[in-house]
């Protein structure tokens, strides 16, 4: 574990009149043999959040936030952030994901209660070099094992979203769950639409992607499989009326298709637009566009050559989103209307028309006018009525000219 530790961090330790301890996913990735990609540093002590902030603004570290309330500090030095929390235990509400009361302890074993499951919740003194393991993570990781931190009932119903991690840590780890995990998390689904629409969708990307943290091959099937296993696949996505073996299908799709492609590839094999999608989850909009994009070409039975050559960014995505989806014949008809589009020499885009937009201005075409004009020839090029050739552009140009 030293050997992994960052530098600063193991200086900070060093400076702190207290014992500092990683816990989390540094310390689980570690016994499990676990390499990923990004390292995310969890540190806390038996110490009030306030006397950490000090010792560490004082070895030059920057405050970047502090939450008084939960008694959380995020800091950096050099590149490293990490964010430190004071032992405490935990109140929540029904299915509420920020605890309702907070109650700081010196004990460890209190603050391990608090956290998920019990590989989550393995400890390292990082001056004194030695792992402490209050709840016995460290033979759970051994096991590949998700077991809570206290009884699976208590744990989904306090907090929701744990359903949500249960399952891409199946993904991402290659762990089971626990006997009684599943039951309780099942019984916690209704109480997902309760959970910050951001940190539903934070979770989904995960999920959709988990085979990518750690490399383990076929990650996200096992998730979403996990999700679907607990029930809560039909109201995340609003495909309550879905049969089991649709839904199934539909995890199964997931599989086939590279990382960016999944929830597209799931959303096509369900039947659903992108317009089901949840709005309050924070989906950037370029890429919600681009779904937008993919499964209408997906859906459509248009094979046209102005139809794939306004899909043209997407028309090859969509057949491998078809073909994941069991559609085969829809996806051939999509690459054969494509292959002939190509070779037929058609401008794909305004980029390969044989004119640009100064000739067109020299033909007395309005600066205003340009970029309208030059995607109807493009268009009449692709319908088959024009031929991408300087001089006939120009007179079908002028034809334009209002």
């Amino acid at each position: 574990m030293q050997q992994i530790l960052p530098v600063q961090l193991k200086n900070l330790a060093k400076a702190c009149p207290f014992p500092l301890y990683a816990v989390g996913g540094a310390c689980r990735d570690f016994l499990a043999g676990l390499e990923p990609k990004e390292r995310d540093w969890d540190i806390c002590a038996p110490v009030p959040f306030e006397l950490f902030a000090r010792v560490a603004e004082e070895q030059g570290w920057r405050v970047a936030a502090v939450f008084a309330r939960t008694g959380s500090v995020k800091a950096e030095y050099n590149g490293l952030a990490c964010e430190f929390t004071s032992f405490r235990s935990d109140v929540y509400a029904e299915g509420g994901h920020s605890p309702s009361e907070v109650k700081f302890t010196y004990d460890m074993a209190e603050d391990a209660r608090r956290r998920d499951f019990t590989c989550n919740a393995v400890y390292y003194d990082i001056c004194g070099g030695q792992f402490v393991d209050p709840l016995g993570g460290a033979v759970d990781i051994s096991a590949k094992l998700l077991r809570p931190c206290i009884s699976a009932e208590k744990l989904f119903v306090r907090d929701a979203l744990r359903v949500l991690r249960l399952a891409r840590f199946c993904g991402e780890l290659g762990f089971s769950p626990a006997d009684g995990c599943m039951p309780a998390a099942a019984s916690a689904v209704p109480l997902l639409p309760l959970q910050p629409p951001a940190l539903v969708w934070r979770e989904l990307k995960g999920i959709f992607g988990a085979d990518e943290k750690y490399g383990l091959a076929g990650g996200a099937q096992t998730a979403l499989g996990c999700l679907h296993a607990v029930g809560a696949l039909r109201p995340l996505f609003g495909a309550e009326s879905a049969s089991e073996e649709r839904v199934a299908a539909a995890v199964r799709s997931a599989g086939f298709v590279p990382s960016r492609l999944r929830l597209a590839a799931f959303m096509c094999a369900l039947g659903l637009t992108s317009e089901r999608l949840n709005p309050a989850w924070p989906i950037p909009k370029a890429c919600a566009s681009c779904l937008s994009a993919l499964l209408s070409c997906a859906y459509s039975s248009n094979c046209s050559s102005a139809f794939v050559r306004d899909n043209r960014t997407v028309v090859e995505d969509a057949a491998a989103v078809l073909r994941a989806a069991g559609a085969e014949e829809r996806a051939n008809a999509l690459c054969r209307a494509f292959d002939r589009l190509k070779k037929s020499g058609v401008p794909l885009d305004i980029s390969e028309l044989a004119v640009g937009g100064n000739e067109l201005l020299a033909a007395g075409i309005p600066a205003r006018q340009v970029g309208g004009v030059l995607n109807k020839l493009l268009s009449d090029c692709a319908d088959g009525g024009l031929k991408n050739e300087k001089e006939q552009l120009i007179r079908r140009a002028v034809q334009y000219r209002t």
